[in-house]
């Protein structure tokens, strides 16, 4: 079998990232019948490609898109959405992000990971843990608290002996060739603080306590308490006489 690759215009630097997916031809041997129910098996794998047009060496481009509130795996987590613009990989990729709540700086996430890549015009949501990960050894995460939030982010690529930046991996000094720094800031709603902390099975969340509605209905049974004793009152009185 034979295939033909042809290059996109404008594609005159840097590297094409694919492959070639083969998915195996169906037989009547892989498929059966029980009781009405069809069951096929069907085998699929992929030959990586790497194309490229010259050598010229191009410099990744970072960027951040957004930041926010949500969930992997059913456990609270903040993301931040990194984009890299060219068409080149992005090799040893060190990130460390801290997330900060504006009003609170004591509720505070930091996550790093010195041991990643980002393929070519591509992007990928960099996780930073807000519930408990992994066992819990009789532990309970906190609830996400609402508010404004406050990201900052450095992302270290390309690991060079000459590089001009240099970042501690391992308790171990690392130079780079590329650095990126990135802030944002987000906002968590109320409502949206509550739909996660529910769906967190590590989270051991408590509604709010209403208290306008508590206050409004001890109101409400003071007022009939009242008439109830006025009306007693003035019934005792009537029968008195």
């Amino acid at each position: 079998m034979t295939a033909k690759i042809k290059m996109p215009q404008g594609a005159n630097s840097g590297v094409l990232a694919g492959g070639f997916a083969f998915k195996e031809k169906k037989s009547k041997n892989q498929e059966s019948t029980s009781k009405g129910v069809s069951i096929t098996n069907e085998y699929r794998y992929v030959i990586a490609l790497v194309i490229q047009q010259d050598t010229q060496k191009v410099s990744p481009q970072l960027k951040m898109n957004d930041a926010k509130a949500t969930q992997v795996n059913s456990r609270n987590v903040f993301t931040a959405n990194l984009q890299n613009m060219s068409p080149t990989y992005l090799q040893d990729m060190n990130a460390k992000a801290t997330v900060k709540n504006v009003n609170n700086p004591e509720i505070k996430y930091s996550f790093e990971n010195s041991d990643m890549k980002m393929a070519p015009n591509s992007n990928f949501n960099f996780a930073i843990p807000v519930s408990i990960q992994g066992n819990m050894k009789d532990q309970t995460s906190k609830a996400l608290e609402p508010g404004k939030y406050h990201l900052t982010m450095t992302v270290y690529g390309v690991k060079n002996t000459n590089g001009t930046y240099e970042s501690t991996v391992d308790g171990k000094a690392v130079k780079y060739e590329y650095k990126w720094e990135f802030e944002k800031e987000f906002e968590i709603a109320e409502e949206k603080a509550q739909k996660l902390n529910q769906s967190d099975p590590t989270v051991h969340y408590k509604e709010p306590i209403n208290w306008l509605m508590i206050i409004g209905i001890a109101l409400i049974l003071i007022i009939l308490l009242l008439i109830f004793l006025i009306f007693s009152r003035k019934r005792n009185k009537d029968s008195h006489q």
